[in-house]
């Protein structure tokens, strides 16, 4: 478990990094809405690598090793897998892009 737990923190970690790259591109005021458009900008990036890892992973990897890598969760930490259900939760409700 413990490759799998630095492959999820490596994930993380380079989502917040490129968050933190781009936020002065963020052209929204401060409060409630560049909040969410930061949530958005880190989750886009959370996807990307997560895609990254998940397409590199199909090359290297069996069908059993990546169900478990994906599906068993164990790549992301818990507070990861919350942001991604309440940022799903936000799409479905709000159906735009921020």
């Amino acid at each position: 478990m413990k490759p799998l737990r630095e492959l999820g923190l490596a994930i993380v970690k380079a989502s917040v990094d490129c968050l933190n790259g781009i936020k002065l591109l963020i052209e929204v005021p401060a409060g409630i809405e560049r909040q969410k458009a930061e949530i958005f900008a880190f989750y886009e990036f959370l996807h990307f690598f997560l895609h990254i890892t998940m397409r590199n992973a199909s090359a290297v990897m069996s069908e059993h090793e990546i169900k478990h890598l994906w599906l068993g969760g164990a790549a992301l930490p818990r507070q990861i897998q919350f942001i991604l259900r309440v940022r799903f939760k936000f799409l479905r409700e709000n159906r735009r892009v921020i």
